[in-house]
């Protein structure tokens, strides 16, 4: 049997996050947070379920310690803030902005990503697992430890990106922007031929 999680259901979110900018150590289930905008907010230790976050700018926040399952992240802010130890399960995530911001110990599995904003952000120890991905953009970013699981990813752009340990020898990737800048990128051999054409245009190579 299923361990129940001990956490009290919070009622109301959104109300919450108004009246003290913060949620801690809750449940909040199958609720709306589209439509807000609400700077330096403190989300600690909590689980989310199904909730709908469209047009929500958190900007210069804080989250920590949470999951997030099955809730959708659409066209909204998290910039200039800080996300630390969390997860996403079965999530959708379109036109989410974390650029510059502290991103560490993250966990994406099985999550549907459109766009993913990280430009200038410091990331740190993030996986992506069973992720399909139209696109991350990850442009003067500086990273360490990145690993792509079994992923299927349309298009990455690491122009002017900091890369350590950035490998995605385990997914599928179809196109990689800044090429000519990216040490530390890690691919397998089939990705070495599948790329190098446009490492080549990149690079300014005229193949005859």
């Amino acid at each position: 049997m299923a361990k129940l999680d001990p956490r009290p259901v919070l009622q109301d979110a959104r109300t919450q996050l108004e009246d003290t900018e913060k949620i801690e150590h809750m449940q909040v289930i199958e609720q709306s947070l589209s439509n807000i905008d609400i700077k330096a907010v403190d989300i600690n230790n909590s689980l989310f379920v199904k909730t709908e976050c469209m047009q929500t700018s958190l900007r210069r926040s804080t989250i920590a310690v949470c999951t997030f399952e099955s809730c959708d992240f659409i066209a909204s802010d998290l910039s200039d803030g800080g996300i630390r130890a969390t997860t996403f399960n079965h999530c959708r995530i379109g036109g989410l902005d974390v650029s510059t911001s502290n991103l560490q110990d993250l966990k994406f599995t099985d999550c549907k990503i459109d766009s993913l904003n990280m430009r200038m952000s410091k990331c740190r120890s993030i996986v992506f697992t069973d992720c399909l991905i139209q696109e991350i953009d990850i442009v003067s970013a500086e990273t360490s430890n990145i690993k792509f699981v079994n992923c299927t990813i349309a298009k990455l752009q690491l122009t002017g990106a900091k890369l350590t340990k950035f490998d995605i020898s385990g997914s599928q990737v179809d196109q990689i922007d800044g090429l000519a800048g990216a040490r530390g990128l890690i691919i397998n051999q089939n990705q070495l031929f599948q790329l190098s054409g446009d490492m080549a245009t990149q690079l300014g190579i005229i193949v005859s």
